[in-house]
């Protein structure tokens, strides 16, 4: 019997019609938690904690999976490079903190394991919480959306908590710019600009500085690479301290599908 091999391009070809890849990134979201080891109250309790959500990626191409799992990676965990040394270094830091509040040397300084009185007061500080999630809200046009965001009080590091979104290539698994995702960023920018100024009710004809606008100098917002995009359009994020810091209005500007869907890359 004859056997008949397919080439591995007409393959490509049959799975594209069929609407599925063999490279396509798939996810399951994984969570992690852990408590400091020692106890921070009278109690005993556990009290500072480290909570992580975040997706972790497989493909039919290894390298790709990895290489996304290694941009997750950087997002969720930082320079800590793994969620032990977050932790770690999240709970030295309240160690710290701690004893600095009380006045009490570092407990690995000390020989005499006795609670000291000091130490007993610390029921009254507030245990210190990191959370941080990273969801995947959309899969559409080659890309997943991504939406990060970091809830804490840790009291050395005050306007830690953030929000932020990131877009990657569905199947490379790499971060994508506004400007890998649309084609026309001058138009983009208009657009966005305008919708701005609407929202804020700007006064046409008047000097937008004397409004308490701070924008680039061709008048126009800078495009950004904290966005997402879904079936029902793009949004954008911007620090509104450094371009209305007087008005500090909502920092999302939404651009609906029927506006925003001509300026995609094709």
């Amino acid at each position: 019997m004859k056997k008949h091999f397919i080439p591995a391009a007409l393959f490509s070809l049959v799975a594209a019609l069929w609407g599925c890849s063999p490279q396509e990134l798939s996810y399951r979201m994984e969570d992690f938690s852990a408590n400091n080891p020692d106890g921070d109250t009278l109690s005993g309790e556990a009290g500072v904690r480290v909570s992580l959500h975040y997706p972790v990626f497989s493909s039919a191409s290894p390298a790709d999976a990895d290489r996304t799992n290694r941009v997750v990676d950087s997002l969720v965990f930082g320079a800590q490079g793994s969620a032990d040394t977050l932790c770690a270094r999240f709970f030295r830091r309240w160690d710290a903190f701690r004893n600095a509040m009380q006045g009490t040397p570092d407990p690995s300084s000390r020989q005499n394991t006795e609670p000291t009185e000091q130490e007993a007061g610390s029921d009254y500080l507030s245990p210190w919480y990191y959370a941080a999630s990273l969801e995947v809200e959309a899969d559409y046009r080659g890309c997943l959306s991504l939406s990060y965001t970091v809830s804490t009080n840790a009291l050395d590091a005050p306007g830690s908590s953030l929000r932020k979104y990131y877009v990657l290539d569905s199947r490379q698994g790499t971060l994508l710019s506004a400007a890998e995702v649309f084609s026309d960023t001058l138009t983009l920018r208009k657009l966005l600009t305008d919708t701005f100024l609407e929202k804020l009710e700007a006064t046409p004809g008047m000097p937008l500085q004397e409004q308490g606008i701070l924008l680039p100098a061709d008048g126009q917002l800078p495009l950004t690479d904290d966005f997402r995009i879904s079936p029902l359009g793009a949004t954008f994020r911007y620090d509104m301290s450094a371009i209305a810091p007087t008005i500090l209005p909502e920092s999302e500007i939404f651009l609906p599908a029927e506006v925003v869907g001509p300026l995609y890359r094709k």
